[in-house]
């Protein structure tokens, strides 16, 4: 990353956000000299809506920069599909990947800050070798583990304990009956990693894998997706894709 961009992302980064949301909060509830007040509220007002701005041109410069490289980013999910296949015994056909960038809109609102950003991840890529499943196409702010993971920046897993039984953390105690029931009809297993770099910073999607809900795949995906092997190429391949996107 060049210097000009080192700069952009600290001024226009998370940090600077909150100090300029928690700055302008406290203002709002000082008494004093309104002249000087009034100054600080539309410093950081200005500021809070540039930072929207700023934001919102990046999301979709991403979608437009994945335009550019479609190929190589296609190229980058067939890999992931031949990387696990090979761990799977060459079971390629097992497979499913999506790929999701955020998208973020800005609308105003009556109370501070003047604006409210609303996130979506929209699916812009999926590698299957023979696998038709409808994936969503648009996921918002919602309990699912797509957009946990995207939330938390952390990986996570979500298998069918119905179908197979296993002492791995599952996400699926972390939802109710209903999210587990409707995710049941679709996956197997579901695993979803944060396209962050090789620092775990600056997450800008979710790369989703899945399998069908059926005992022998199931269990043919867990032995990979849990394992050092498929954890480590996954982790690269999401890095790669942060980087390739993000330039």
């Amino acid at each position: 990353m060049n210097e000009r961009h080192l700069w952009i992302n600290i001024i226009f980064g998370k940090v600077s956000l909150s100090v300029a949301t928690v700055a302008l909060a406290l203002v709002s509830t000082l008494t004093g000299n309104n002249r000087i007040s009034i100054s600080i509220i539309g410093v950081c007002a200005i500021f809070i809506i540039a930072h929207a701005i700023v934001t919102a041109a990046h999301d979709r410069s991403l979608v437009r920069r994945l335009g550019r490289k479609y190929e190589l980013v296609q190229r980058r999910g067939i890999k992931i599909v031949s990387d696990l296949g090979q761990l799977a015994a060459n079971n390629y056909e097992l497979w499913m990947v999506d790929l999701y960038l955020s998208s973020s809109k800005w609308s105003p609102s009556k109370s501070w800050p003047l604006v409210v950003r609303n996130t979506t991840l929209l699916r812009q890529l999926t590698v299957s070798l023979i696998d038709a499943r409808h994936q969503p196409t648009r996921i918002g702010s919602s309990s699912n583990p797509v957009w946990v993971s995207f939330s938390n920046g952390k990986p996570l897993i979500w298998y069918n304990k119905n179908i197979h039984r296993s002492d791995h953390d599952n996400a699926w105690d972390s939802f109710d009956d209903v999210t587990n029931a409707e995710l049941a009809k679709r996956y197997g297993v579901l695993s979803v990693h944060p396209l962050v770099d090789h620092l775990d910073r600056n997450c800008i999607g979710i790369l989703s894998i899945h399998v069908k809900p059926e005992p022998d795949v199931v269990l043919k995906a867990m032995g990979v997706l849990i394992s050092d092997q498929g954890l480590l190429r996954l982790k690269d391949a999401c890095v790669e894709l942060n980087e390739l996107l993000r330039r």
